[in-house]
């Protein structure tokens, strides 16, 4: 499963727009192993551009996931990394993180153990202060959503059914 977002943001003084920065973040989910209960999500972020007179360097970024799991019984172990909060020139240097999320045997229902999982990451924007008293910031692009539900089928096997949600607000 890959989903992606592309966020830009126009910076303005005084109502009139001074210039445009962007990035796009790539999160990739692969199951390495059909035999185990580990998945792997790739962040990406890629397509840095910052043009005219903009703040975008001390642009911050947060990243986090929210994740549902059912049963709501199943305990989960985690590896890796969620990207931490960086800013816009750190995320340019440093663009890839890997989040394991793995489940033990013997957690879910049915004959198969079944286990699904939401896994919905998203992100938010820190203006720099400077630019926020007396500017005007905007940030357009979608919210992202990424729901991979993973489970296994009747081989005891990973079996990936996955929904995508992508939103234009």
């Amino acid at each position: 499963m890959c989903a992606g977002i592309q966020m830009i943001q126009t910076w303005a003084r005084n109502g009139e727009p001074t210039g445009q920065s962007s990035f796009t973040l790539w999160v990739i989910s692969t199951v390495p192993d059909r035999k185990d209960r580990t998945v792997h999500y790739q962040y990406l972020f890629t397509d840095f551009k910052n043009l005219g007179r903009t703040a975008a360097g001390g642009l911050k970024v947060n990243t986090d996931v929210n994740t549902q799991s059912w049963p709501s019984s199943a305990r989960k172990r985690e590896g890796g990394s969620i990207p931490p909060t960086k800013t816009f020139n750190a995320l340019k240097t440093s663009p890839k993180y890997q989040h394991s999320v793995i489940f033990d045997a013997g957690q879910g229902r049915g004959k198969d153990d079944h286990i699904a999982m939401a896994y919905q990451p998203y992100i938010n924007i820190i203006i720099p202060p400077q630019w926020v008293q007396g500017s005007v910031v905007l940030a357009v692009g979608p919210v992202m959503g990424l729901i991979p539900q993973l489970g296994r089928d009747g081989d005891s096997r990973w079996a990936g059914r996955y929904a995508h949600r992508h939103d234009s607000r």
